[in-house]
C-alpha cells in the first residue's frame, strides 16, 4: 500500500509541475495574440503589466491547489485502504463530507464550463475578453488538474460501487450514477480551486459568494441526506428480498404460492393478513387470478372517518339479496348507530371490524379469520369477506346462496312404502335431512377438509354413547391420512379408507336415503357425508349390510323374512347358474333326466361351439347391453335393452350361434342380479362369476366347490374397521342373527349389534309389545 501511495504521489506531483509551466507560458501568447494591428505599444503594455500581475497570482493559486490536490489524494487513498477492510459506508461518508467542504470554500459559478472541462478560466470575470483560441488553451493547462480532481472523485464513486456490491441491480445503478455525480462536483470543484479565487464580487449567477457557499452547503447537506436515506431504503428492500427468497409466499409476491411446488401431504403456507386493504385485495386478486367471477366492493366507513373496508364475494356461491340488504345496506346508510359510533369525535376507535359484528351484522354465522388459508377456503365456499384498512384480521360472513338440485327421490333405491326423499348434492342439506329424523343432541358431527387442491368439505356423523369410540377414532385417523389433492366424490374416500383393496367385495356401505342413514347411526355405526355427491358412506359395513332394503323394516315381519330368503336366492343363481350348467352339460351328463337330455342334446347339435364359449360368448354381450343402456339416455336406454335382449337373442338363437337353453341360464343370471339391494355387490357377484365358469368348464363340479370355498374362506377373512366382515355368522352370535337371514318382529330385537356397538346395546324395554287383554 505504501508503494501504491508513492506511486500516485509521483504522479500528481509531475502533473502539478507540467501544469505550472504551461501556464507561465500562456499568458505571453495570450498578449500576442489578443493585441490589435493599430493599437500602439504604450496602450499594450499596461494590459501586459495586468496580466502579469495576473500570472504570478495565478501561479501563486495553482501551487496552492496542487498542495491542496495532494493532500486530497492522499485522503482518498486511505479512504480506499479503508473500503478494501470493509469499511464502504464510513468512506462513503467522509468522501461526501470532502466534497462538501471543498464545494463552500470554492467558487460554484463555473457551471457553464463544467461541460468543456475548462473549469479554472475564472479569469474572464475580470473583465479581459480572450479569444476561443485562448480558451483552448486554458482548458488544456487545466486538464491536468482537472484529471487529478476527476482521479480522487471516481475513486470515491469505487468505494460507493463497492458499498453497492451486496444491493439489488437497480439499486446499485442508481447509486452508482449518484456517485458520478458527486464526483463530477468534485471535479469542477477541485479545478476551481485551481484558478483565480473569487475576489468577493457577485458570481456569474448573481449571488454573493457567502450566499453562494451557503446555498451550496444546503445543497450538498440536501443531496447527503437524500443519498442516505435511499441507501437505508435499499438496505430495508434487500432484507425484504431476502425474505421473499426465503418465504416465496408473501403479499408482496402474490402469484409465488401459486406456482410454488408443495411439499407431499402438506398443504401450501400463506402468509398472515396484512394491515393495508390494497396490499390484502392485490394479493386475493393475483392469488385468483384476476377472475371475473370475483367481486370486490370498496367503500369508506363513514364521511367522518376516512378508513376503507373492501366486501369480497364469488358471483354465483353468494347470495347477493343478502349481501346487499343485510351487508352493504347497513353499512352504507348515511345516519345510523354505527355510523354514529365513528363520528368525528370518536375517531380512535380501532376495532372496526368487532364493531361491524356487534353492530351492523344481524344473521348469525359470523367468523374471524386470522390467515388468508381460512380466508379462500371461505371466500370459495360462499362467503362474503369484509376486510378493514389498519386490521390484519378479516371477517367472514356466511351468505352461502348457490343453487343445488334440492331434495327429490332417489331413483337407484326405490321402495314402495316408505320415504320418497333422497340426499342432494349440499352437505349440509343432507345433514338437515338426518337431523330431522334423530332429533337428540348426542347426534354429534365433526367437519374437515380434505384435498390439497378441492379442499372438500366432509362430515362425519355419530351417536354418542352408542357409537364405539375405538371405531370413531379409527374414522378419524384414516380420514386425517388422506394424501390427495382433490376429493370429487364419495368413492375416493371409500376406496382410500377402506380395510381391503385387492377384494372384489365392499367394505364401505354406502346410500342415498335419510332414513336408511339415520337407521345405520341407531345401530351405532358412523356416516360420512361428503359435500358435492348425494352419495352418503356408513361404517362398520358387514356383509349382511348389503343385503338389508330400507323397505324391510317397513313391512311386517313374515313378508320382509320372505322377500329377504328370495334375495339369497337370488345371490346364489346369479353366482352359479352359468357355471352349473356348464359343468352338467359338459361332465355331467347323467345328473340330467333322459328327456331334459334329449332336448339339450338336440338344441346344441347345431351349434358349433363349446357350452363354455357360448356362456361366455352371452355373458359378454349381456353386460355390453347393460352398460349401453346404462350411459344412454333415459328415454333411448330402454329401447336398447328390448332391442338387444329379443332382437339379437332370438336371432342368435335362429342362426345357430347359441342354444335357446343357454338364452334362458343367461337371462335368469341377469334378473337374479338385480334383486340385490346393494349395487356394488352385484357388481361383485358379475366379476366373479367369470372365474366360476372357467373353472366349471375345467374341472366341473369339483371346480365350482373350490371355487365357491375361496370365496367363502376370502369373505371370512375380511374386516372392516376391525369388525368382521361375515358377522354375525361367523363369528356366530345367536342374539344377533335376529336380523340376519331372517326379521323377527321389532318387539324381539331388543338389543343392538355387539361387535359394533360395545357401549349402549339395550334398543328397547322388554314390555314394548302390546299386552291385550285375554277376556273382553
Amino acid at each position: 500500500m505504501r508503494m501504491r501511495k508513492r506511486k500516485n504521489l509521483h504522479k500528481i506531483n509531475s502533473s502539478a509541475a507540467a501544469t505550472g509551466q504551461q501556464s507561465e507560458k500562456k499568458p505571453e501568447t495570450q498578449n500576442t495574440q489578443n493585441a490589435p494591428e493599430g493599437q500602439e505599444s504604450q496602450d499594450s503594455n499596461q494590459p501586459s503589466k495586468a496580466q502579469a500581475e495576473q500570472q504570478n497570482q495565478a501561479t501563486q493559486q495553482g501551487q496552492n491547489g496542487q498542495q491542496y490536490q495532494q493532500s486530497q489524494a492522499m485522503l482518498e487513498i486511505e479512504n480506499s485502504q479503508k473500503t478494501q477492510n470493509g469499511q464502504e459506508t464510513e468512506t462513503a461518508q467522509e468522501s461526501q463530507e470532502m466534497q462538501a467542504q471543498s464545494g463552500t470554500s470554492q467558487n460554484g459559478a463555473t457551471q457553464d464550463s463544467a461541460s468543456q472541462g475548462d473549469t479554472q478560466n475564472n479569469a474572464s470575470q475580470d473583465g479581459a475578453s480572450q479569444d476561443n483560441t485562448s480558451q483552448g488553451d486554458t482548458s488544456q493547462s487545466n486538464s491536468t488538474q482537472n484529471s487529478a480532481s476527476q482521479s480522487g472523485g471516481t475513486q470515491n464513486s469505487a468505494d460507493q460501487s463497492n458499498a453497492s456490491q451486496n444491493q439489488t441491480p437497480q439499486n446499485a445503478a442508481s447509486q452508482s450514477n449518484q456517485t458520478e455525480g458527486g464526483s463530477n462536483q468534485a471535479s469542477a470543484s477541485s479545478g476551481n480551486s485551481g484558478g483565480v479565487p473569487n475576489d468577493g464580487g457577485p458570481t456569474s449567477n448573481g449571488l454573493e459568494p457567502a450566499e453562494q457557499q451557503q446555498q451550496q452547503g444546503q445543497q450538498n447537506q440536501q443531496n447527503q441526506q437524500q443519498q442516505q436515506n435511499q441507501q437505508s431504503a435499499q438496505n430495508q428492500q434487500n432484507q425484504q428480498n431476502q425474505q421473499y427468497r426465503q418465504q416465496p409466499n408473501t403479499p408482496n409476491n402474490p402469484k409465488a404460492h401459486a406456482t410454488q411446488e408443495t411439499k407431499s401431504g402438506q398443504d401450501p403456507q400463506l402468509p398472515p393478513i396484512s394491515k393495508s386493504l390494497e396490499q390484502n385485495v392485490k394479493f386475493i386478486k393475483d392469488s385468483l387470478g384476476n377472475s371475473t367471477d370475483l367481486i370486490i366492493r370498496r367503500f369508506p366507513f363513514s364521511p367522518a372517518n376516512d378508513r376503507l373496508i373492501a366486501i369480497l364475494f364469488i358471483d354465483g356461491l353468494a347470495d347477493c339479496t343478502i349481501i346487499n340488504d343485510y351487508i352493504m345496506e347497513p353499512l352504507m346508510q348515511p345516519e345510523g348507530e354505527v355510523l354514529d359510533l365513528l363520528s368525528e369525535e370518536k375517531r380512535d376507535i380501532s376495532n372496526v371490524s368487532q364493531l361491524i359484528k356487534d353492530r351492523a351484522l344481524t344473521f348469525g354465522d359470523i367468523h374471524d379469520l386470522p390467515d388468508y388459508n381460512s380466508l379462500f377456503h371461505s371466500l370459495l365456499s360462499g362467503d362474503t369477506i369484509l376486510l378493514v384498512d389498519g386490521e390484519n384480521t378479516a371477517t367472514a360472513a356466511s351468505v352461502r346462496g348457490w343453487r343445488d338440485r334440492g331434495v327429490g327421490e332417489t331413483s337407484s333405491e326405490n321402495v314402495v312404502r316408505g320415504s320418497r326423499e333422497g340426499f342432494s348434492e349440499a352437505l349440509r342439506t343432507n345433514t338437515t335431512l338426518v337431523r330431522r329424523r334423530i332429533k337428540d343432541p348426542s347426534l354429534w358431527m365433526e367437519s374437515m377438509q380434505i384435498g390439497h387442491v378441492s379442499r372438500t368439505d366432509v362430515a362425519i356423523m355419530y351417536i354418542k354413547g352408542i357409537v364405539n369410540d375405538q371405531i370413531v377414532e379409527e374414522v378419524r385417523s384414516r380420514l386425517s391420512n388422506i394424501n390427495i389433492d382433490s376429493i370429487l366424490e364419495s368413492g375416493y374416500i371409500e376406496e382410500l379408507i377402506q380395510d381391503e383393496t385387492m377384494t372384489p367385495f365392499p367394505t364401505v356401505y354406502y346410500s342415498e336415503r335419510p332414513d336408511v342413514i339415520a337407521a345405520e347411526l341407531l345401530e351405532g355405526k358412523i356416516a360420512i357425508f361428503v359435500d358435492g355427491t348425494p352419495i352418503v358412506l356408513c361404517v362398520p359395513a358387514p356383509f349382511v349390510s348389503f343385503m338389508h332394503a330400507a323397505e324391510d323394516y317397513y313391512q311386517r315381519a313374515d313378508i320382509s323374512t320372505f322377500i329377504r330368503l328370495l334375495r339369497y336366492v337370488g345371490l346364489v343363481v346369479s353366482l352359479l347358474s352359468p357355471s352349473f350348467y356348464i359343468a352338467v352339460t359338459t361332465f355331467h351328463q347323467e345328473m340330467i333326466p333322459t328327456a331334459l337330455l334329449m332336448s339339450l342334446a338336440s338344441q346344441r347339435e347345431a351349434v358349433p361351439f363349446p357350452a363354455f364359449f357360448e356362456a361366455l360368448m352371452m355373458e359378454m354381450t349381456f353386460e355390453i347391453l347393460r352398460e349401453a343402456g346404462v350411459r344412454m339416455p333415459k328415454y333411448i336406454g330402454a329401447a336398447v335393452s328390448i332391442v338387444g335382449t329379443l332382437v339379437i337373442g332370438q336371432a342368435a338363437v335362429q342362426a345357430g350361434f347359441i342354444s335357446a337353453a343357454m338364452v334362458i341360464v343367461v337371462s335368469l343370471t341377469a334378473i337374479s342380479s338385480f334383486v340385490l339391494p346393494s349395487y356394488n355387490m352385484s357388481i361383485a357377484f358379475r366379476m366373479l362369476r367369470f372365474p366360476l365358469m372357467g373353472l366349471a368348464a375345467s374341472f366341473g363340479l369339483v371346480g365350482i366347490f373350490a371355487g365357491c370355498t375361496i370365496i367363502i374362506l376370502h369373505l371370512c377373512s375380511l374386516r372392516t374397521f376391525g369388525v368382521p366382515y361375515m358377522t354375525p355368522l361367523a363369528p356366530i352370535i345367536p342374539s344377533d342373527n335376529k336380523d340376519t337371514l331372517l326379521r323377527l318382529p321389532h318387539r324381539f330385537m331388543i338389543k343392538r349389534p355387539r361387535l359394533i356397538n360395545q357401549k349402549n346395546i339395550q334398543r328397547q324395554g322388554p314390555n314394548s309389545g302390546p299386552n291385550p287383554p285375554k277376556h273382553r
